[in-house]
């Protein structure tokens, strides 16, 4: 998981969950290109920052655009493995038809050759509290997630969850 710095509480409880889950904060955009250089053949990479439709909003303030991003799988063509599930969990990252681009963007800068998913929040999201309880998931507020199968010619070729 890649995470904001603001939410390592909930990155903290991601990692005790099961020892393969590796988390790395990424406040800064040089940040997240080092997060590239310390991973290879990623099956399941969780990007849980802020967020808005078609993009990230990192902690320094930093907008991360799908083209960004490519920069970053430029870097490292490893970094994810064949078949990997991306998933942003930024507040309205998928939203609409920006989110749709951001999404078949960054299929097409990471899962070329290789094929895959794409998540992204719809709406925005929280942690829950109740009372006393916090649930520190970053859960989209009304379940909203779009999710799309690639091929491996980076093409869109189901929505598994929109």
């Amino acid at each position: 998981m890649l995470y904001d710095p603001a939410f390592s509480a909930g990155a903290t409880k991601f990692a005790a969950e099961d020892s393969r889950n590796v988390i790395y904060p990424v406040g800064k955009f040089a940040e997240l290109l080092l997060a590239v250089d310390k991973f290879n053949g990623v099956e399941e990479l969780f990007i849980n920052t802020h967020g808005g439709p078609g993009k990230l909003k990192l902690a320094d303030g930093t907008s991360v655009t799908a083209g960004s991003l490519a920069i970053m799988a430029k870097k490292n063509p490893d970094f994810v493995a064949k078949d990997a599930r991306i998933l942003f969990q930024g507040c309205s990252v998928g939203e609409g038809a920006t989110g749709d681009m951001f999404m078949d963007d960054v299929a097409k800068a990471f899962l070329m050759g290789k094929g895959g998913i794409v998540g992204a929040a719809t709406a925005g999201t929280t942690d829950y509290v109740l009372g006393p309880i916090v649930i520190e998931d970053r859960l989209p507020l009304w379940g909203d997630l779009k999710v799309y199968r690639y091929d491996a010619a980076a093409t869109r070729v189901a929505a598994v969850v929109k």
